[in-house]
């Protein structure tokens, strides 16, 4: 399903099928779901059911993404659901509230980030985080920008650059039940003698702000001490959405990348709020030298409020379940779900969808 955070680009296998037998283990809306998973796409959902008691295929709602190959879905005597992955070699629970398992959210620094060869960076990744009580966290880093996250599993590695150049350091953070984020840091490491090349965004202005669906288009260009003004081919773009969620905490998500273009339009994405982009300009000299300047763009927002008839019912709006009546902020031309969980006793009735 669209929007749910797993790839599409991996073809699909449905490789575990299992129903939640009805204990309270979980909420009033996975009571009886269907519970699948597809191992070539490392997710996992719930069939909820609908209003003739059956899995309706227009309520799946996601679980878990990120998960290292699920072959195989079960309930637990507990009345807990359980996997196992092919990957991983584990046996994992889908527990609540600790579960439905949440994504880590990864947080890298690199100190210094630039200087001359040769450049010893200490690197940190321990400001990571996970939403799930009592969460463990792995790290694996890629200190050579290869792509390959095998050079580190310390929080805090540091690592010395001989040669010039603009490395992109990765650093992939995982919880124990195989959900995993990624975020990057770029290390510039030049010549003494040679400084960085500036680059300079003409448009959009920080007060650009933006709508689902929108083109904004950009401009910029960058100069160098000793190339002159760089061409277009020494430019690259990135377009990244900044995710936040109640507790203060943000995640990335890379949207977009041009490469050797002085400008070019971008549609604005849909995504829940709140959320902003980041549009990223990085110029590279002839000597490998790189520079990045950015602008933040802000969404246009509208309230929309929520009631039930009667009233005191829950609703569901996006991930988000509570007690109506009350307000949501969500951004102009973004598509959101409304569902009501079913069934529901308010007071001296029981209400069933």
């Amino acid at each position: 399903m669209a929007g749910d955070g797993c790839p599409t680009n991996t073809g699909s296998s449905i490789t575990g099928l299992a129903f939640e037998d009805g204990t309270s283990n979980y909420p009033a809306e996975y009571r009886g779901a269907l519970f699948f998973a597809d191992n070539s796409r490392g997710c996992i959902w719930a069939m909820q059911r609908g209003a003739s008691g059956q899995p309706d295929p227009a309520r799946i709602v996601p679980i878990a993404n990120g998960v290292a190959g699920p072959v195989q879905l079960l309930t637990g005597p507990g009345g807990d659901m359980f996997y196992v992955t092919h990957h991983g070699g584990q046996l994992r629970r889908i527990s609540y509230p600790e579960g439905v398992n949440r994504p880590p959210v990864a947080v890298a620094t690199a100190t210094p980030s630039s200087g001359a060869a040769p450049l010893t960076v200490q690197f940190d990744g321990s400001q990571s985080t996970d939403p799930d009580p009592g969460a463990i966290l792995s790290y694996a880093w890629d200190l050579t920008g290869n792509g390959q996250f095998t050079d580190s599993t310390a929080p805090s590695p540091s690592r010395t650059y001989l040669q010039q150049g603009s490395i992109t350091v990765g650093l992939r953070v995982t919880d124990q039940g195989g959900l995993s984020d990624t975020t990057t840091v770029q290390v510039a490491v030049g010549d003494a003698a040679d400084p960085d090349p500036v680059p300079v965004i003409d448009s959009p202005a920080s007060d650009v702000n933006w709508q689902v669906g929108e083109s904004v288009s950009f401009a910029g260009s960058a100069v160098d001490a000793q190339d002159g003004a760089l061409p277009a081919s020494a430019l690259t773009w990135r377009l990244i959405m900044h995710h936040c969620v109640t507790d203060g905490s943000c995640h990335q998500h890379q949207i977009q990348t041009f490469t050797g273009a002085a400008g070019g339009s971008f549609a604005a994405p849909d995504h829940e709020y709140p959320s902003h982009l980041e549009l990223v300009l990085t110029a590279r000299d002839s000597d490998g030298n790189t520079a990045s300047t950015n602008v933040l763009l802000d969404p246009k927002t509208v309230g929309l409020e929520f009631t039930s008839s009667p009233g005191g019912l829950q609703l569901t709006v996006g991930q988000q379940t509570q007690q109506a009546s009350f307000s949501r902020t969500v951004i102009v031309g973004s598509a959101n779900s409304i569902s009501a969980p079913t069934p529901q006793n308010p007071g001296d009735f029981w209400f069933v969808r």
